[in-house]
């Protein structure tokens, strides 16, 4: 079960109640701060996760006990008298300069297109966290498990790589320059947008899509449960669905894709293992 923050709790701290509070520590305000927390921190350290902890796009299970779980307020951070808030997009614009008179500091996960990113993000919450052996323990093992895909790859060129596109439940997908692009270059495969010069996301052109099909199709959140309810989503249409059949199917979970962590390696191993299953089945290259 979920455990919130008493609204009332929030309200008599900062009216200067003498309600007891926990003691000092750090709250996480989004599922990528969570995920940072939750593979660094020693369970004492954390005072409270996000309110997406246990959703679709979590990447680890909720811990048991469960921890309070917030909406990503200053007012809450307040409240449990936090030493650190962790987020990526959680809290708002202001929330640095509403938090720094009560000594709270604020750390902000980046938002990024590469692997180097998820390096700094993890020294970054490390450092924070005293918990910078972790960190490096995380980044020497993500990088071991690129090589070795990339190792699977290395008698073949570049030019002899087979052909992919990325695709979502709403249509978006990605030229170059993105970490899915990334992903999909780490995987083994040619990013037909990124090979055309496109950079950054887009919605899908199914015009272009029908004349130039790639060989290979990866698709990322369709696990949510939104995906399986939205009957407006561009992946429904009669093309994409004949595509997705037609052509190897690369699907990711989205709690691998949906924050710039070390945790897209798993979606790296899992492009590639896909991949090799659906070719050695009969599947066409």
């Amino acid at each position: 079960m979920r455990t919130t923050i008493p609204l009332g709790l929030v309200l008599t701290f900062v009216l200067g109640s003498h309600v007891h509070a926990a003691p000092s520590g750090v709250v996480s305000f989004d599922y990528c701060a969570d995920q940072h927390l939750l593979a660094l921190a020693e369970p004492s350290q954390i005072l409270a996760l996000s309110k997406y902890q246990g959703s679709d796009f979590s990447y680890f299970p909720s811990p048991r006990p469960p921890l309070p779980q917030v909406r990503g307020t200053a007012e809450e951070a307040l409240a449990l008298r936090a030493r650190v808030v962790m987020r990526a997009f959680g809290g708002g614009p202001d929330l640095e300069s509403v938090l720094a008179p009560y000594g709270i500091e604020v750390v902000n996960l980046a938002y990024g297109d590469n692997f180097e990113v998820a390096r700094r993000n993890l020294r970054r919450a490390g450092r924070v966290l005293d918990q910078a052996a972790k960190a490096e323990a995380l980044i020497a093992d993500m990088d071991a498990r690129l090589a070795r895909v990339r190792a699977g790859w290395a008698d073949r060129p570049l030019e002899d790589r087979p052909s992919a596109i990325y695709l979502t439940p709403s249509g978006a997908t990605t030229g170059g320059g993105t970490l899915v692009d990334e992903v999909i270059t780490a995987a083994g495969f040619r990013n037909l947008y990124a090979e055309a010069g496109k950079q950054g996301w887009f919605m899908l052109d199914l015009e272009q899509l029908l004349i130039a099909p790639p060989d290979v199709m990866v698709g990322g959140f369709f696990d949510l449960k939104s995906s399986a309810t939205n009957h407006w989503n561009l992946a429904r249409h009669h093309l994409i669905r004949r595509l997705l059949k037609e052509k190897p199917s690369l699907l990711v979970p989205g709690r691998l894709l949906d924050c710039t962590a070390w945790t897209a390696v798993e979606a790296v191993e899992r492009i590639h293992r896909l991949y090799l299953e659906v070719t050695t089945a009969g599947g066409t290259p």
